[in-house]
């Protein structure tokens, strides 16, 4: 056993079962943030600080299967420029060349950035711990220039940067009366899916003032005293930058089951229409017209999908949750896959007989559950199951693969009618990937998920 696996197996001994990890998944949430100002992100401490938060911009190899990955590639960001005091021992030990260091950073980027440009200071623990504040010296280097200092005082990045970003956007902008017909939406990712739901609301009728959370802007923060309705979306990640959002306005809000899948579209577009006093005609109306051509490809593939099953493997723990959409990104998962027709396996990681009898889904999901209490169980459940793909969270999972099966997760799918034809096809692609099929006994170790 390597001494990797030793460690994993003490400190976390359950480790080998995980394959769904919202927390995980939610440690890295800032990495769905895509910056809409141009932005000089400054990080003041040790460069080994900022090794314990990888930068995932979507180009490289992550660790964790994001759900905002597709949204962020098909986005294009604003200009972002990354500087580092990179602090040795000397510089930690003798205070006032720290803060020099900081300091002369900050007035580089304050003398290089333009008009809506962004500078983040960013300081890790060590500067923390030796006392050091430099608030004093921000505006000194010149009023205009929009500073936000994000002290390391254990509040999350991302939340604590859209805080910031809000009360600096709300200083001194004019107040309008709403518009009628017109919203902003909160939380939903970028990319095609986000302009496809967009669409479908300009046709009915209602215009969209501002899109803030994962992307924060100035422009669109401006333009988002124009709407007349926030229209959140359901998942417990942006909940806190939501709720600051909000507390803005005194302009109704709701929280419409997410455009996930066919059924769920349709009824947040009408819900939509709700809130902003469009007839709901007029919905049905426009979500049959986009509909319409491409009912029979969506029809032919569901038909296709049905010949295929998904397996997910879940602790008694993970089961309210994977069966939550504020867990799963918004997404209702297994009902828009039964939607699509997969069938699905639940494998259980069940310590005790009695767990067998308590925490199985299959009932409700009229799917079939199998139970295993050790690795070698697991292993064998992955291998012979009836299954085509399995979800995991983790970019490349060896369990899986070595299994001889192809993987899935959230990142696959996309909201609105084309995003929910997109995910089927993009699903039924794993599923038919012969690679893992034919060449699982060549990847990954025999012995454990981390050789």
């Amino acid at each position: 056993m390597s001494v990797l696996n030793y460690v994993l197996h003490t400190a976390l001994p359950d480790l080998w079962a995980r394959f769904f990890c919202p927390e995980d998944i939610e440690r890295h949430r800032r990495t769905s943030f895509v910056p809409d100002n141009p932005t000089t992100d400054i990080m003041h401490g040790d460069l080994e600080c900022r090794y314990t938060f990888p930068w995932f911009d979507g180009k490289t190899v992550p660790f964790w299967n994001f759900p905002w990955t597709i949204a962020n590639l098909q986005t294009n960001p604003a200009a972002y420029k990354l500087l580092f005091t990179d602090l040795n021992e000397t510089e930690v030990t003798e205070g006032q060349k720290s803060l020099k260091k900081v300091e002369d950073s900050f007035r580089l980027a304050a003398k290089e950035s333009k008009a809506d440009e962004i500078i983040m200071l960013n300081s890790a623990c060590v500067p923390d711990l030796t006392g050091e504040d430099p608030t004093p010296f921000l505006p000194k280097h010149g009023e205009h220039i929009k500073a936000i200092y994000r002290a390391s005082d254990g509040r999350d990045v991302a939340y604590s940067t859209t805080e910031e970003m809000i009360k600096k956007s709300s200083e001194g902008v004019a107040r309008f009366s709403p518009r009628p017909k017109t919203v902003n939406l909160i939380g939903y990712p970028g990319g095609q899916a986000r302009k496809d739901v967009i669409r479908l609301l300009n046709q009915a009728g209602i215009s969209v003032a501002a899109c803030v959370v994962p992307s924060v802007g100035f422009e669109a923060l401006r333009e988002a005293w124009q709407a007349s309705a926030n229209i959140l979306i359901g998942h417990r990640l942006f909940e806190g930058e939501a709720k600051d959002f909000i507390s803005q306005f005194s302009i109704p809000f709701i929280t419409p089951p997410a455009p996930y899948g066919v059924k769920a579209g349709r009824l947040w577009l009408e819900t939509v229409c709700d809130s902003v006093g469009v007839d709901r005609q007029i919905a049905r109306d426009v979500w049959k017209k986009n509909w319409e051509p491409l009912r029979e490809r969506w029809e032919n593939l569901t038909g296709q999908a049905r010949g295929h099953r998904l397996a997910f493997v879940l602790s008694p723990k993970q089961i309210p949750q994977m069966t939550d959409s504020r867990w799963t990104f918004a997404i209702p998962l297994f009902e828009v896959l039964k939607e699509m027709g997969f069938d699905f396996n639940f494998l259980i990681f069940a310590k005790s007989s009695s767990g067998k009898k308590l925490h199985s889904p299959a009932d409700r999901f009229k799917a079939s559950a199998d139970f295993f209490q050790d690795e070698k169980e697991l292993g064998r459940l992955l291998k012979d199951g009836a299954f085509d793909a399995v979800y995991s969270d983790y970019f490349f999972d060896r369990r899986i693969s070595r299994a001889g099966k192809a993987q899935f997760s959230l990142s696959a799918f996309e909201a609105g009618p084309w995003g929910a034809l997109r995910t089927l096809e993009r699903l039924l692609g794993i599923c038919r990937l012969p690679f893992y099929r034919e060449h699982g006994r060549y990847l990954g170790g025999k012995n454990s998920w981390v050789d």
